[in-house]
């Protein structure tokens, strides 16, 4: 019964094409991967397991950020990054802000603003330009 479905839905000459295309996906997808590795780095895939023996709990908490968020972050996975500076600010409403940088490509990086009292990350901001 399914052969009849798809041979009315599908005569042979599409089936053909249909499988060629496949063909090419599957042998484009490696060298698509080797020249644009950014495009198969996916956050939600990301593991927040630190591979330090004393991690540093903001990059955890960032990592998690990301992968809940979706962010695609310059550093790739924050929690294999390093911190380049840290820095606190009161609001004016009398919050506690901590400002961290981490260390990526050069003089770019990623910044992160998490509330002191709460430890929740407020916002990551990708490609942030540090002096």
């Amino acid at each position: 019964m399914w052969r009849k479905i798809v041979e009315r839905v599908f005569p042979k000459e599409k089936r053909i094409l249909i499988i060629q295309i496949v063909i090419l996906i599957l042998i484009l997808i490696p060298v698509v991967r080797i020249f644009f590795p950014s495009l198969f780095i996916f956050p939600w895939f990301y593991r927040c397991v630190p591979t330090d023996p004393e991690p540093d709990p903001y990059l955890v908490k960032a990592c998690e950020y990301v992968r809940k968020h979706g962010v695609r972050s310059a550093a790739g996975n924050p929690v294999k990054s390093t911190i380049r500076e840290m820095f606190e600010v009161t609001e004016e409403d009398g919050s506690q802000i901590i400002f961290i940088y981490l260390d990526c490509c050069g003089d770019n990086g990623d910044m992160i603003r998490i509330d002191k009292q709460t430890g929740e990350v407020l916002n990551y901001v990708k490609g942030f330009f540090v002096y």
